[in-house]
């Protein structure tokens, strides 16, 4: 209880002292009031004023205080951004400490999520530069921290596991691959995987096979072999990188179980190196996303897998080696008894031998006679890979090369090609095959004819080499086939010059004559098919002695240009080129007679290399030429492009006598309207003429009556005379209208 008492005066000192004092200079008040005045009263009244002024003072001084307080708390400990209230300051600091204890103590335990009591998403920006605020930092670095241990652990365990499953696991493929697929699917959590190997067994037929799998449809287990660079698995193969899908091809895999099946959400692919060398694809599939340490840690297992599979792969050869070794060493031992066998009648049959001796000797020197006389090179070969005879001519040739050759050398150190290669060359002779091929030596072509010899007995003692110079032929056959070559290759430049002139030919604008169009057309295809990179039609004016640019294509560009006009008075030599109907080809353009006058100001300006001009006719005279341009290098001109580019001119002759019989038949529709206009006044002044005419017929009739009338006897009077001149006139004006009229018909 006194606690307590003592508890509450302490948080309500201010309001006790003042309490206190009020209750004093009441007091105080009162005494006065009872002694004299005059002389007491103002001492103690004045006494009482300075009292109640020092305690005041000294309650703002510790407001200040408890203020400096909490603003130290909240930027040294924590903000819990309430306001300022000087009653609450001493618990919140407290309150604070504590919250920091507490935290600090949940971290140490290793409880990452917990939260700093008086953090909220509120103050979390009013805490980031004090204790609270650097705890919390401390917390999210310790957690990533514990995050990063927790993967590197879980890859260490993982592949220490893995490595103790590969030293113990059985070193048959099939199996060891099962073993792993079974490891990586369950320890990665997934819920499908395969592991295929590079089956090599074919050099010509390489293929990734299916050795073992974990979890597979039944669909997907049939499909064992899967080719080089074919689907997902081939590819990853090939690339040598790994493939981390999270959008599976559809019907691509399905993890099925007895109640249905669905498709994955993620599926890696990662080829199993070792020093840069394939020799597998392990697939793993799984319902959820693969994080980043785990397909790294599948990377590093392929390693392991891909060294162990090596080795295994290795082993399984040398295990085969060895039983084929055992083979072979038994069927020597049998090879070596029938030798001894063989040995020993030679042996008895020596005798014989030597008495036959003699006559094997003249027989020799009877072949060598023969063979020295050959033209051809000739030798003999043992079954000891020996040179047993040479020709004289054979030997000559080779000593002119610098070597000797002798009988009882090897054949091994004067052949070409390797010593395998050639022992089975002579193996295959030696078991009764007759082998021509042909060889390169000592800058000659040879054929090379080797066949077995044999015996008395008719067994093969050795081969016999012929050997024939085949130079001149081979020379000539392929000087043959390079002739060949390029007539194919001008058949074919041929055939698409045709194929081109004969598009152009039926191109519409040049039938139409539309010249313009039909100019595009020529000069765009002629700077496609050159592969150049300008093309120009210029018409050539003999009366201002100037040609015209009517059409000009620029590969870079894309378009079309017209409009400039040189003159004969600027460029002589090369309108004198244009007049005489010149060709010019000129690879080199700078350094071309015919157009020098262009080298400045031209060709350099516009870095053009090469030119080809070609003239074009226009009713048997020059009509303009066709001028082919490359810039940047030289373009060297062929035949072929010569003739097609003076084929195309004939093409642009008929484009402009497509558009001249285009325009005549244009002014003879003009004309011919005009002359149904002519010919409709014509009908209409012949119309007016006929009704004239009829006119006149009936007053000449009425005039004839009346004449008639004044013919009879003595009616003829002086009236008649004037009748008489009348008449005369008509038949003038009558003539004259029948005259005009025959001349209308006629028109």
């Amino acid at each position: 209880m006194g606690r307590d008492f003592i508890t509450w005066i302490k948080k309500n000192s201010s309001e006790v002292l003042l309490g206190a004092s009020i209750i004093l200079v009441l007091i105080l008040t009162i005494l006065a009031a009872t002694i004299a005045a005059y002389i007491i009263g103002p001492v103690i009244m004045a006494f009482l004023v300075l009292f109640l002024i020092q305690i005041r003072k000294t309650e703002k001084l510790k407001v200040l205080q408890l203020k400096a307080l909490d603003n130290s708390n909240r930027e040294q400990l924590l903000n819990n951004g309430k306001p300022f209230n000087s009653d609450n300051v001493v618990s919140d600091i407290t309150d604070n400490l504590r919250y920091a204890t507490e935290f600090v103590r949940e971290i140490g335990k290793g409880n990452f999520n917990a939260r700093l009591e008086g953090i909220t998403d509120e103050t979390f920006d009013l805490n980031k530069e004090n204790l609270a605020g650097e705890l919390v930092s401390m917390k999210v670095q310790m957690k990533a921290s514990a995050e990063e241990e927790k993967k590197r652990v879980w890859a260490t365990e993982g592949l220490a596991n893995f490595g103790e499953l590969l030293r113990t696991a059985n070193h048959d493929m099939t199996k060891l691959s099962e073993e792993v697929i079974i490891f990586v699917v369950k320890y990665l959590k997934a819920n499908q995987g395969g592991v295929f190997i590079l089956n090599d067994e074919d050099e010509n037929n390489k293929f990734l096979e299916l050795k073992a799998s974990y979890a597979f449809e039944r669909k997907k287990y049939l499909t064992r072999k899967i080719a080089i660079g074919e689907g997902l698995v081939g590819q990853a193969y090939l690339e040598k990188a790994t493939i981390h899908l999270k959008k599976i091809p559809k019907n691509y895999i399905t993890i099925t179980s007895g109640l249905g099946g669905a498709n994955p959400h993620t599926l890696i692919l990662v080829p199993l190196k070792i020093e840069q060398e394939v020799v597998g694809v392990l697939e793993v599939a799984s319902f959820r996303d693969f994080e980043q340490h785990e397909i790294v840690f599948c990377e590093k297992i392929g390693e392991s897998i891909a060294s162990t599979f090596s080795a295994v792969k290795v082993n399984e050869r040398t295990r085969i080696l060895l039983d084929q070794s055992q083979q072979q060493a038994e069927e020597m031992r049998a090879q070596e008894e029938e030798m001894r066998q063989n040995m020993e009648e030679l042996q008895a049959t020596q005798e014989s031998m030597e008495r036959v001796a003699k006559e094997s000797q003249d027989k020799e020197a009877y072949l060598r006679s023969i063979l020295d006389a050959a033209k051809d090179a000739m030798m003999t070969i043992d079954r000891n890979y020996k040179v047993a005879v040479i020709n004289k001519f054979i030997y000559q040739s080779f000593k002119v090369q610098g070597i000797e050759l002798k009988e009882g050398m090897d054949v091994f150190s004067f052949t070409k090609g390797d010593r395998a290669a050639v022992k089975d060359r002579y193996d295959r002779v030696f078991h009764g095959e007759t082998i021509v091929f042909n060889e390169e030596y000592f800058g000659k072509h040879y054929e090379i004819t080797t066949t077995p010899v044999y015996n008395q007995e008719n067994e093969i003692m050795g081969a016999c080499v012929f050997t024939k110079d085949i130079t001149n032929d081979v020379l000539l056959k392929n000087k043959s086939e390079e002739l060949l070559k390029l007539e194919s290759r001008k058949a074919e430049e041929i055939l698409a010059n045709r194929k081109l002139l004969l598009d152009l030919t039926r191109n519409e604008h040049v039938q139409n004559g539309d010249l313009s169009l039909a100019l595009e057309a020529v000069t765009k295809s002629l700077t496609q098919r050159f592969g150049i990179t300008r093309s120009a039609v210029w018409a050539y004016h003999s009366e201002t002695k100037s040609i015209e640019l009517v059409k000009l294509y620029e590969q870079e560009k894309n378009s079309f240009t017209a409009g400039m006009t040189l003159y004969k008075k600027d460029l002589p030599r090369y309108f004198e080129s244009i007049e005489t109907e010149e060709v010019i080809v000129a690879q080199d353009a700078f350094n071309h007679e015919a157009i020098a006058e262009f080298k400045t100001g031209y060709l350099d300006v516009l870095n053009i290399k090469s030119m080809l001009d070609v003239p074009f006719f226009i009713n048997g005279k020059v009509g303009g030429v066709i001028c082919c341009e490359h810039q940047g290098i030289q373009k060297p001109w062929s035949p072929e492009e010569v003739d097609f580019a003076k084929s195309v001119a004939d093409i642009i002759t008929i484009a402009y006598k497509s558009a001249g019989m285009k325009e005549m038949l244009i002014e003879a529709e003009r004309k011919s309207e005009a002359l149904k206009e002519q010919e409709q006044s014509l009908r209409q002044n012949m119309q007016r003429l006929s009704a004239m005419q009829d006119e006149m017929q009936q007053k000449e009739v009425g005039y004839q009556q009346t004449i008639a009338s004044l013919e009879k006897p003595g009616a003829k009077s002086a009236t008649s005379k004037g009748l008489e001149s009348v008449e005369h006139d008509l038949r003038i004006q009558l003539e004259a209208l029948r005259m005009t009229q025959e001349s209308l018909k006629n028109k």
